[in-house]
């Protein structure tokens, strides 16, 4: 009976190891096998390539666009047919954004669908719809808010941001040193700086 026990606990060993073998065996590329590229190159190819990559990315990671462009992306990133779909974070020129769904670099501008913030120059947006830049002239669709110049807004809709003034369709309020406006439509403030 001993000798039965012994020889049951030997077997049991022996087909555990042999499943823990197996099991580390598929995590282990074999001499043959090229390990997969890391993730910053297989992105930056679907961005080359016109394909689609999900996953994350090393901070500070730069991804060169076909349009001649660049972009700064940290984090998790998505690439639909070669586009930027999303990022956590995403820098380019003529701003700083993140939490980006549909970003796109066109020439000397880009296309965001929506951001958690954006940020360019003296001005920052939260939650912010609809952001396009074209030039010098930034236009958003919709903002939470909107700082520029020491001056707040709340709740805006149809900004057209200028390099010296900014034009609203709407806006719940505006707070800047000692003034505040509410309720404001169809209006044009002027930055002096």
């Amino acid at each position: 009976m001993h000798k039965v026990k012994i020889f049951l606990c030997f077997v049991s060993l022996i087909l555990v190891a042999n499943f823990v073998n197996a099991a580390d065996a598929s995590s282990y590329f074999y001499p043959d096998e090229e390990p997969p590229p890391p993730p910053e190159e297989q992105a930056q190819t679907a961005i080359t390539n016109g394909e689609s990559f999900t996953g994350s990315v090393a901070e500070g990671t730069t991804f060169n666009l076909p349009d001649g462009g660049s972009v700064t992306v940290s984090g998790s990133v998505e690439i639909v047919g070669g586009e930027i779909v999303s990022a956590d974070s995403i820098e380019f020129t003529g701003g700083e954004a993140t939490g980006v769904r549909e970003f796109e670099s066109e020439g000397d501008g880009f296309t965001i669908d929506f951001a958690q913030t954006f940020q360019n120059d003296d001005l920052f947006i939260t939650n912010g719809q609809g952001i396009a830049r074209v030039g010098d002239i930034i236009t958003v669709a919709h903002a939470d808010s909107f700082v520029r110049a020491g001056a707040t807004t709340t709740n805006a809709n149809e900004l057209v941001i200028h390099p010296a003034r900014f034009e609203v369709a709407q806006a719940d309020s505006l707070f800047s040193g000692c003034v505040r406006a509410t309720h404001i439509t169809n209006s044009t403030v002027i930055i002096f700086q």
